[in-house]
């Protein structure tokens, strides 16, 4: 499948930590931890994953076609290793740009965003979750002096210009 990559896309990482630190198996949903001395971090910090995820994510074409853009929620693991693990896709919510005539004899057109409710997620979500799993090792939390496992929550917002 053809993908476009658009470096132009505006980021949206509301790095919402849902903090659950994980039992010795990355498969496992039971937290053992809800604190921790240390958060698992993308190396070098907030800012370097905002620009790997800019700079490497693919818009795919079909979404591109359409006029689809929307945010993908993603699930994942940081395990005591800091390799990322277990990455789902959450949720998606997809918009799809709607042109807007303007009043009558007017030539100007507006575009409006419209949710929409599809069976398709236009590879937003594969996309999302292909370069998330492919990401650079990161630095594992910690708790009691120990790395431990840590899931994340991560929203990722497509938007076409």
């Amino acid at each position: 499948m053809n993908f476009i990559k658009i470096n132009s896309l505006l980021l949206f990482v509301v790095f919402s930590q849902i903090c659950l630190a994980q039992t010795d198996s990355t498969k496992s949903t039971k937290p053992v931890f809800t604190d921790y001395e240390t958060l698992a971090e993308f190396p070098g910090g907030q800012d370097s994953l905002n620009w790997f995820i800019m700079e490497n994510l693919e818009y795919p074409k079909e979404a591109l076609e359409n006029d689809i853009s929307g945010i993908v929620y993603l699930m994942f693991v940081v395990d005591k290793n800091g390799y990322v693990n277990d990455v789902t896709v959450e949720k998606i919510k997809l918009y799809q740009d709607k042109k807007i005539k303007g009043a009558k004899g007017r030539k100007t057109l507006r575009l409006e965003k419209e949710e929409i409710i599809s069976s398709n997620d236009y590879c937003l979500g594969t996309c999302a979750a292909n370069l998330l799993a492919n990401s650079p090792r990161w630095k594992p939390a910690t708790q009691k002096g120990k790395t431990v496992n840590m899931r994340y929550r991560l929203p990722i917002k497509y938007s076409i210009y």
